[in-house]
């Protein structure tokens, strides 16, 4: 080998020593970077953690509010309705006494004037055979007057 090829042999050896450890440094810049990123993600991580359980608290919160909420709604409508139906059936029950007070009154008024032509038609019975038995009577003494048996 000659002296030049050994000179440029070693500058390049230099060279590539020097790239070599420009790598290394880059490494280790890349190696401080990411291990900055991961304590980053890991605060981020914590961060997301900690508000994730701060939404869960209040949405059981919201949650348990609400369904407080609806119970007495449902309480309360639930009392109404009760106390409207039991009014309304109050009210029906007074139509329908009222009602039976009126069928009632006019089935004694209907049994009554039913009674009342029953009477009368059998008291008109009576009279008509008296008046038959008159006429009858009438018939034979005009009989009796014209043969001259009276």
């Amino acid at each position: 080998m000659s002296l030049d090829e050994d000179f440029n042999t070693a500058k390049l050896l230099g060279k590539l020593s020097s790239d070599v450890q420009h790598l290394q440094f880059d490494v280790t810049d890349v190696k401080a970077d990411v291990r900055t990123g991961n304590q980053r993600l890991d605060t981020l991580r914590d961060r997301i953690d900690t508000v994730q359980s701060s939404l869960s608290a209040k949405i059981d919160m919201v949650q348990s509010s609400l369904s407080a909420k609806i119970d007495t709604v449902q309480s309360d409508l639930s009392t109404k309705i009760d106390v409207k139906v039991d009014s309304l059936r109050k009210e029906l029950t007074v139509q329908i006494e009222r009602v039976d007070a009126k069928v009632d009154s006019l089935r004694d008024d209907l049994s009554t004037r039913i009674d009342s032509l029953r009477d009368s038609l059998a008291s008109a019975k009576i009279w008509a055979l008296l008046l038959y038995v008159a006429l009858a009577g009438t018939m034979l003494l005009v009989l009796a007057r014209g043969f001259k048996w009276l």
